[in-house]
């Protein structure tokens, strides 16, 4: 949550990164924290083509969460959250900047699972401070 956060204010030009930092809850950040960060709660992705349809536009930006599906290879927790935007001239990207080095093809994460919730954020305001130094997001400069 904080990495995805911390990607979007990238794209608005900020010099942050997300410090690793223990959870301060068993399960990690709860996903309401995102929606307090941004003040849109999480719309839930009926059909795949919904989320490409949210991001059709040029510009469009959002964070995404992934519930996986329950079996052995839940590598990643029970659920995910990364990166949406759609690029002028470029298309949808789907970025996943946990791994390092990052995804910038993170496609497969849509492919993968059993449920999607996606937040569009690019025409919101900036999350305000408190909370950006709650997620562990060091802020340096614009």
């Amino acid at each position: 949550m904080a990495v995805a956060t911390a990607y979007e204010l990238r794209r608005r030009g900020y010099d942050v990164e997300a410090e690793q930092m223990p959870f301060p809850f068993e399960a990690g950040f709860p996903h309401s924290i995102t929606e307090i960060a941004w003040g849109r709660r999480f719309t839930t992705v009926l059909q795949r083509n919904h989320l490409r349809d949210a991001f059709r536009q040029p510009g469009t930006r959002g964070i995404v969460i992934a519930d996986w599906p329950p079996g052995p290879r839940v590598d990643l927790g029970d659920s995910h959250v990364f990166n949406i935007e759609h690029v002028s001239g470029a298309g949808i990207r789907v970025i996943d900047g946990q791994p390092n080095p990052p995804l910038t093809d993170a496609t497969e994460h849509i492919h993968r699972a059993a449920a999607l919730r996606y937040l569009r954020v690019d025409d919101l305001a900036d999350p305000v401070p408190s909370i950006i130094n709650y997620l562990g997001i060091r802020t340096a400069s614009r």
